[in-house]
C-alpha cells in the first residue's frame, strides 16, 4: 500500500496511525500542487490528498474511510474501538473533526484561496 500526501496537509493524522501501529505503508511526498497535475489526475480525479492506494488498487481519498482501515489493519491496537458503541462513536468523532474542525482551519492554512489579489503579501502562505 502507499499512501501519498503533501507537506502541510492534513494527512498528519494518518502517518501517526501508521508510525504508531508499525503498518508497512509507503510513504510518498508530493510537492505542493501534485494533486491537480494530469499524472495524479489520472489515478484519482478528485485531486485530493491523502490517498491510500490498496494493494488492490483500490483508492482511498477520505481521512474518514482510511482511519478505520488502518484500525482494521492493526487489530492488536485499540484503535478501532472493541465494540459497536465504540466504532460508532469513532465515526461520529472523525464526522466532527473532519466536517467541522478541519474546514474552520482552512482559512488559516490556505489563506491565499480567500484573496482576490493574487500579490498578497508574502507572508500568506500560498497554497
Amino acid at each position: 500500500m502507499k499512501l501519498s500526501t503533501m507537506p502541510n496537509n492534513c494527512a498528519l493524522a494518518a502517518h501517526i496511525v501508521i508510525k504508531w501501529t508499525g503498518l508497512d505503508i509507503d510513504d510518498e511526498v508530493m510537492s505542493t500542487g501534485a494533486s491537480r497535475q494530469s499524472p495524479y489526475l489520472a489515478v484519482n480525479p478528485h485531486a485530493k490528498v491523502p490517498m491510500l492506494r490498496l494493494d488492490s488498487g483500490e483508492i482511498l481519498t477520505e481521512m474518514s474511510a482510511i482511519l478505520p482501515l488502518l484500525a482494521e489493519l492493526a487489530p492488536e491496537t485499540p484503535l478501532g474501538g472493541h465494540d459497536q458503541t465504540e466504532r460508532t462513536q469513532l465515526s461520529e468523532a472523525l464526522a466532527f473533526m473532519i466536517g467541522e474542525v478541519h474546514s474552520d482551519w482552512t482559512p488559516h492554512f490556505a489563506a491565499s484561496r480567500n484573496l482576490s489579489d493574487v500579490t498578497c503579501p508574502p507572508l500568506v502562505p500560498r497554497s
